[in-house]
């Protein structure tokens, strides 16, 4: 179950991976480099989109349909504008932040919607703009909104009634991945804090009590979901969000970590909670991240949980056991402990009553030194964030 291959980076300032293009295709590199010549790096435009609908031109089609675009955007004479929401991970907000104005501090409000806080929700401003009688001289330019919190409260709502028609497209893969996308309007991830979407991946999940819904909100048009209780599905979404391979080169790419449902609120309709400004469904990390599915756990609170692959190499090695004959197994815990001594190891998931925890961070659970230095190069890529909110508490 290889990762699909990983096409151009989107935007200015990104590396580019090497890759084959059709003969007689405006390579994305030379393409981006006639951009710049005409508009100067603005990170606010979204060169990977406006390539994608010109790559068939030569380059010096290119030229003559990019060189309206530099024009100034007074000079353009259609112009439409709407409100829309991102997911996005915090470093992005943070790199955006440098960008715009070349220090940390914020120029935008945004709104975490998981509890470690990773995760962001965005508001942008999409400006689409077109000059009349020179054809295809289209620019759609995103720039962050919603300076301070009144005003992303006002335009939470606004933003999600511009999605709310636009159909999402559901292929459910045997063995129990469900992968989401919306190719109207690239934003399936911001749909994770409605509570109608994550009835709508539940019911086609087929979760029952036992299940815990867990989803990878992997790239802005893209997400993988299973449920907890499934060892095939739950080796699928880490094969294929592999966390350790060169999936950041994927356009778009968010985040490899899976996410389990942390709270719902049914309070009131998701769009009165919007319009409150209240985030309906809110996210957490997945406990279980960095192992082999073989062994899964039955927990006090009644949920089935399997650990999911951390890389492509953790996914084949489980596939090898299935293909020899080895089955998935449960083992059953009902002791608690809230200092995190007994319970499962979070590298061999193996149930243990003398465990300890990762001395940065306060949070992962180990049995022993060798699980804990084998867990440490997928463990390293959550560790510092983790350290840092522990010590915010203390």
């Amino acid at each position: 179950m290889a990762q699909p291959k990983a096409g151009p980076c989107k935007g200015t300032g990104d590396s580019l991976p090497a890759g084959d293009f059709p003969e007689g295709q405006l390579p994305f590199a030379r393409f981006k480099e006639i951009w710049i010549a005409a508009h100067g790096d603005n990170p606010e435009c979204n060169i990977w989109d406006t390539y994608k609908k010109h790559k068939d031109l030569s380059e010096e089609e290119a030229s003559l349909v990019i060189k309206p675009l530099s024009e100034s955007l007074e000079n353009l004479d259609v112009h439409t504008a709407e409100l829309i929401p991102h997911l996005k991970a915090i470093e992005y907000v943070t790199n955006t932040y440098k960008i715009l104005s070349k220090s940390t501090q914020p120029l935008f409000r945004t709104m975490p919607i998981d509890t470690s806080e990773q995760l962001h929700l965005v508001m942008y401003l999409r400006v689409a703009k077109e000059k009349c009688g020179t054809g295809h001289a289209v620019t759609d330019i995103i720039a962050p909104t919603c300076t301070d919190e009144a005003s992303l409260k006002a335009n939470l709502s606004k933003a999600f009634s511009n999605i709310a028609g636009n159909e999402l497209k559901f292929d459910l893969h045997e063995g129990g991945l469900l992968t989401v996308r919306s190719p109207e309007d690239v934003a399936v991830l911001s749909r994770m804090v409605l509570t109608s979407f994550v009835d709508m991946l539940s019911k086609k999940l087929q979760c029952e009590r036992k299940d815990e819904l867990i989803v990878v909100p992997f790239a802005k048009d893209l997400l993988y979901a299973t449920k907890s209780s499934s060892a095939m599905g739950c080796c699928m979404i880490g094969d294929y969000a592999d966390a350790l391979g060169a999936v950041r080169e994927t356009p778009d790419w968010t985040t490899s970590v899976p996410y389990r449902v942390a709270s719902v609120d049914r309070s009131a309709p998701e769009s009165k909670l919007l319009e409150d400004g209240k985030i309906p469904v809110t996210w957490s990390p997945y406990p279980l991240w960095g192992g082999e599915p073989m062994c899964g756990v039955a927990n006090a609170d009644g949920k089935v949980r399997f650990p999911i692959p951390g890389s492509e190499e953790q996914a084949d090695r489980f596939t090898a056991k299935l293909k020899a004959g080895q089955l998935p197994r449960i083992i059953a815990t009902q002791i608690k402990d809230e200092f995190g001594r007994v319970g499962t190891c979070a590298d061999c998931f193996q149930f243990s009553t003398k465990l300890k925890l990762c001395g940065r961070c306060r949070h992962m659970p180990y049995c022993s030194e060798q699980c804990q230095t084998s867990n440490w190069k997928l463990h390293k890529l959550v560790c510092k964030k983790k350290a840092s909110k522990t010590a915010g508490k203390e």
